[in-house]
């Protein structure tokens, strides 16, 4: 157990180092192409296409209004146009000269490439890229004041024709998708509070049998997350999204890694739930034993390679556009599993967790803009990679985006944005569970539940208010700062209002509750033998054993 809560601590503090819950709408816009080519008897066809883009406007700004004249299309040589040292790398640069420059994704930064062209008096960038085309944004904000010419981003297989035509025109469009409502938004709250049902029964159900073998409330502190190492957390976070910042491009793959791993681990503890769900068909009395591996069923080996062929298959068409069905399996696992292994052992924790983790949130997100030297957005790049690798970090849920006529990025949310709250929901499932080994009376579930059903409805709140933010405000949000005062408000006053609050705020009944709970336990159960029954008929008195349980004793009155 304390090793499973050392790897998930771990793993939480990874999580949180990277993917803390920025949320950001892609831009999109249409090119329209005139295409001419010229046949070997001298005479010339024309087409016309129109491409799909995503753009960022912090180079030059479109409007949905109009649309830009048309301009010549040259392709730069080489393509890839600079070299791995973010030097441009380009013999044709005199050619560029009040034209549309097609460069290729790759090698460097956006802003190498973007910039190179505008010195050379090029008037928009059009970048080709292999994979999901993504917003071009730039390396510094910085640099976005050095030019002003349209840059956008397209899928390279959507121009390969352009090559072989003796000449193009393009102009740019965009395509006005303001305050739309994306539906996809329905499926990430559905995977969210999945994640949190699954994570909670599973937690509940392995700590009742503890409960019933100890008949006693569960000891929370053992194996939970303390202040002290809520402090780390947060410090760990800090230092690993900088080193994230300024070396993208290595780290990611460290993050592939990691994802690899605690997805395979995860897809297999969970499989093996399917031994106490099935047991005659799980319970396998074939056995290996290998020196390596000692005796171990072919049950448990099955399993392990079902998962190991998920991980492996996921690892190398990752950078497919069907690659999110496995990438959404092993997350979920990855989310289930963390959030079972972690607990804290008061609401004073989870109060600092949320609280500290929204700064840290809102800090790296709207704060360093003003503070570092180029006014970029260290959350934002460090989400993003600022264009210098074609890999991504996989700690999301994916879906793509089938809400737009053109390709549309897939969808994102981050695993913070569900570990994070999750912590401060299982906590509140935990509490619930002691709260009913207390009151044997719990007959109504929402009664039984009480704090984990407010903690869901808190959050699919302050989910919901994240993504309506994310359409109304148009930009990059940072959601804890929206999950973590609905969750903590919410709880607080539920507890407020039962009058628990510090039995609560310390994560424990207190003996006085206790009592009252087992009265008002008393009281209907005598209901239910006699009808209206007065306690003032009979004679209790009250104790306790271990500081656990309550023992009435009832003395019948003689008349």
């Amino acid at each position: 157990m304390r090793m499973r809560m050392l790897v998930g601590f771990v793993l939480f503090a990874t999580i949180l180092g990277v993917v803390s819950g920025v949320e950001e709408k892609s831009i999109i816009g249409s090119i329209n192409a005139t295409i001419k080519y010229q046949h070997s008897d001298s005479s010339i066809t024309t087409s016309k296409q129109s491409i799909c883009f995503i753009y960022d406007p912090n180079w030059k700004e479109l409007t949905s209004s109009s649309t830009t004249t048309k301009l010549e299309v040259v392709f730069a040589e080489p393509m890839v146009g600079c070299t791995v040292n973010e030097n441009a790398n380009i013999s044709n640069g005199d050619s560029f000269k009040g034209k549309a420059v097609v460069f290729q994704r790759g090698d460097c930064f956006f802003s190498t490439k973007i910039l190179a062209a505008a010195s050379l008096g090029a008037k928009a960038v059009i970048i080709a890229s292999a994979e999901d085309p993504v917003e071009p944004i730039a390396a510094n904000i910085s640099d976005y004041s050095l030019v002003n010419i349209t840059v956008v981003m397209v899928n390279e297989k959507e121009i390969a024709s352009w090559k072989d035509a003796s000449s193009v025109e393009v102009s740019f469009t965009l395509i006005d998708e303001s305050n739309t409502f994306n539906p996809l938004v329905l499926i990430f709250l559905g995977f969210a509070m999945f994640c949190l049902v699954c994570a909670s029964i599973w937690t509940t159900s392995t700590l009742k049998k503890e409960q019933n073998l100890k008949r006693k409330e569960i000891d929370q502190d053992s194996h939970s997350i303390t202040v002290k190492q809520t402090i780390f957390l947060l410090g760990f976070a800090c230092g690993f999204i900088l080193i994230v910042y300024f070396f993208y491009k290595y780290v990611v793959y460290f993050m592939i890694g990691i994802f690899f791993v605690g997805g395979f681990a995860s897809m297999v503890r969970i499989m093996h739930l399917s031994k106490s769900l099935f047991p005659s068909w799980c319970a396998s009395h074939v056995y290996c034993d290998t020196k390596v591996t000692g005796k171990i069923s072919i049950f448990d080996i099955s399993i392990a390679c079902i998962a190991l062929a998920v991980s492996v298959a996921w690892i190398i068409i990752r950078n497919e556009k069907n690659a999110w069905v496995l990438q959404d399996i092993m997350a979920l696992a990855f989310i289930i599993s963390t959030l079972q292994i972690l607990r804290t052992s008061s609401f004073k924790v989870n109060f600092i967790l949320l609280s500290l983790f929204a700064v840290y949130d809102v800090f790296f997100v709207f704060i360093t803009p003003l503070l570092t030297h180029n006014h970029d957005s260290v959350m934002v790049t460090a989400a993003t990679g600022g264009g210098s690798s074609s890999e991504t970090i996989p700690l999301t849920l994916r879906l793509p985006n089938f809400s737009h006529s053109c390709f549309g990025n897939d969808s994102m949310l981050g695993f913070g944005d569900i570990v994070l709250p999750g912590i401060c929901v299982m906590f509140a499932a935990i509490y619930d569970l002691n709260r009913s080994h207390h009151t044997l009376n719990f007959h109504n579930f929402f009664t039984r539940n009480l704090y984990w059903t407010v903690a869901m409805c808190a959050y699919a709140f302050g989910l919901s208010l994240t993504f309506v933010a994310l359409v109304t405000m148009e930009t990059a949000q940072p959601a804890l700062l929206y999950l973590s005062p609905s969750l903590l408000i919410a709880l607080s006053v539920t507890a407020l209002v039962r009058g628990e609050f510090l039995d609560f705020w310390h994560g424990k009944r207190s003996v006085s509750s206790n009592k009252t709970a087992a009265y008002t336990t008393l009281q209907n159960v005598l209901s239910d033998i006699e009808g209206d029954t007065d306690l003032s008929e009979f004679e209790l008195e009250a104790d306790t054993f271990n500081d656990d349980e309550v023992v009435i004793g009832i003395h019948l009155d003689k008349n």
